[in-house]
């Protein structure tokens, strides 16, 4: 750099020496060029210095606010697999909440007595029945129809121990048996135990009495075991 201002400082002597009229005059110009070189040159040399300390510094200092890793992260798109999964899991569930809301055959065996005005097998009189009764070995595992939760466990005068369990605006009653399973307020699955089959004082033969509700008035139970796995 120096050598590049070889030419200025000659033009700036030879100025001094045509204006000088004395020697000493010529001295100190000399200084003043000399004086005024040293500062160029040391403000040039400043300046370059700072120039390559910021062309090193810099992306190490990026670096280290913004870590390639970091970015990586932030722009990288979620996992194709992980998504899949995702969705894999909601349908997953989705099924296996529809499997619990369809409803299940309470306990396997032929109706003996079916829905609506019936001959009464023991009395022979004609009655109305709310439900219908499932004939099957006593002491046969019985269980939810529907998930829900557990309204009533009582003793009934005509239908025996009974179970009802509210889904929604129907209710399932399980009669006739001969111990529960559950307890009131009780939340239960489909496919839950919910007791076995025993009797009742009206109609000793073993079997359930399986009736069907909807906000408290019977309906027929025929079309919930049509539809029951």
């Amino acid at each position: 750099m120096p050598g590049k201002l070889w030419p200025v400082f000659l033009w700036l002597w030879q100025c001094c020496k045509r204006m000088a009229r004395h020697e000493q005059q010529l001295v100190y110009a000399g200084v003043v060029i000399v004086m005024v070189a040293a500062g160029l040159v040391a403000l040039i040399s400043g300046n370059s210095g700072r120039s390559a300390k910021m062309t090193v510094e810099q992306p190490a200092q990026y670096e280290a606010q913004t870590p390639l890793t970091a970015l990586n992260q932030e722009e990288s798109p979620p996992s194709q697999l992980a998504v899949d999964s995702k969705n894999e899991n909601i349908k997953a569930e989705k099924i296996q909440k529809q499997a619990n809301d369809w409803p299940r055959r309470p306990v396997p065996g032929a109706v003996k007595v079916d829905y609506g005005w019936q001959q009464h097998p023991v009395y022979k009189d004609w009655r109305f029945h709310t439900g219908v009764d499932i004939e099957a070995p006593k002491g046969s595992p019985v269980y939810a129809v529907y998930g829900g939760k557990v309204i009533t466990v009582k003793k009934d005068n005509s239908y025996g121990l009974m179970v009802m369990v509210a889904t929604g605006e129907l209710t399932v009653c399980y009669g006739s048996l001969g111990m529960a399973a559950v307890n009131p307020m009780q939340g239960v699955e489909a496919g839950t135990l919910i007791g076995t089959v025993g009797e009742a004082e009206g109609e000793p033969y073993p079997h359930l009495h399986l009736a069907l509700k909807q906000n408290d008035r019977y309906i027929n139970v025929n079309e919930l075991l049509d539809n029951a796995r």
